[in-house]
């Protein structure tokens, strides 16, 4: 009997060579597992960096003109820069008086405007010229604190349901934070709403030292707990532009319900024709901010990461008069379209 004593050298090759086929077929498997996740992840991340920056812009655009228990009545509005602190507390835009006046809920600065110092590093177009927009949103705290829990140098405003008081105080001292309730004693004075203020707007880079990271960020100036932040604050990466369109309620007798949406309310003629069916739109800029009761929020958000065989060849619609675009690099964009109701504007028009 013959038995096999080895094996042949094309018995090796053919076992070599079917070891290097299912080898590559493996690697090829495994890379191509691993590029579909890399996708993935960078799709998965620029979706939730769009809806992020959507509920952030959402939630607080809700509460602008919230002023606590305060009822208003045809109070004079003003339009405060963004940049003020509160060494002069009027600057804030809450005074009280025979026609109290308070803060327009929302203001902002529309395309080309000139922006004011404290937005930094705003976007800019292909031509080099800053195009970054501003929304400025303005209210109180939601949650109130004690009056004896309040701290010097945050202002605060405190409301008055005694008759023998003022309406309300607008204060950063503690000690004047007396306000009564309906029983007009020390033993029921009312809490205090701290004032808040946050003006968003598009940065070209996250990090913005030794010139910039290049990744375009949804950034925002703050003014809370008293004091205007040193510098703006990142809040959403790969969020490319941001275009507003502000609906005013222009009727006569005011309904709450935005008769059209213009982009400039701070335009000297009506840009909407749904704003010359009535004659209420005014030359005044905060006269036509205060009656702003909805906002329709357009966000571009972009890939932080360039694509590999990819080039954005696609134009996006972000309400303006011209779609934006193409853009012809490696990028991947996506456009994110939210409307939102001013409640504590336009409920009390109603």
């Amino acid at each position: 009997m013959h038995r096999q004593q080895g094996i042949t050298l094309v018995e090796i090759m053919v076992a070599l060579g079917l070891g290097a086929f299912m080898l590559v077929g493996i690697i090829t498997l495994m890379a191509s597992v691993s590029a579909t996740r890399t996708e993935l992840g960078r799709s998965s991340g620029q979706i939730e960096n769009g809806r992020y920056a959507v509920q952030i812009l959402s939630d607080d655009a809700i509460l602008a003109g919230f002023l606590g228990p305060y009822s208003r009545t045809n109070p004079t509005y003003s339009n405060p820069s963004p940049c003020v602190d509160d060494s002069t507390l009027s600057d804030l835009g809450i005074v009280f008086g025979a026609t109290p006046t308070l803060p327009t809920p929302v203001a902002g600065y529309p395309s080309g405007a000139t922006l004011p110092n404290c937005i930094e590093n705003p976007r800019k177009n292909a031509s080099n010229s800053v195009d970054a927009e501003v929304l400025i949103v303005r209210h109180v705290n939601p949650e109130s604190v004690p009056a004896a829990s309040a701290v010097d140098g945050t202002p605060y405003m405190q409301i008055s349901f005694c008759d023998t008081q003022n309406d309300f105080v607008f204060t950063n001292v503690k000690a004047n934070l007396t306000m009564q309730g309906s029983d007009c004693t020390n033993a029921n004075i009312q809490p205090a709403w701290a004032y808040e203020a946050r003006a968003y707007y598009i940065a070209e880079c996250d990090d913005c030292s030794n010139g910039g990271d290049g990744i375009p960020t949804l950034k925002v100036v703050e003014f809370a707990n008293g004091e205007l932040a040193s510098d703006p604050l990142s809040l959403v990466e790969g969020i490319e532009d941001m275009h507003i369109r502000y609906g005013l309620d222009l009727d006569v007798s005011p309904d709450g319900v935005p008769d059209c949406y213009v982009a400039d309310p701070t335009a000297d003629n009506p840009p909407a024709s749904g704003c010359t069916v009535t004659t209420q739109w005014s030359a005044d800029d905060t006269t036509n901010w205060s009656n702003v009761v909805a906002l329709e929020i357009n966000l571009l958000v972009r890939s932080v990461d360039e694509y590999n065989n990819w080039k954005d060849t696609r134009t996006y619609d972000l309400g303006r008069a011209s779609r934006s675009g193409p853009f012809n690099d490696g990028y991947k964009r996506r456009v994110f379209k939210t409307s939102v109701m001013l409640q504590n504007v336009a409920g009390p028009r109603e």
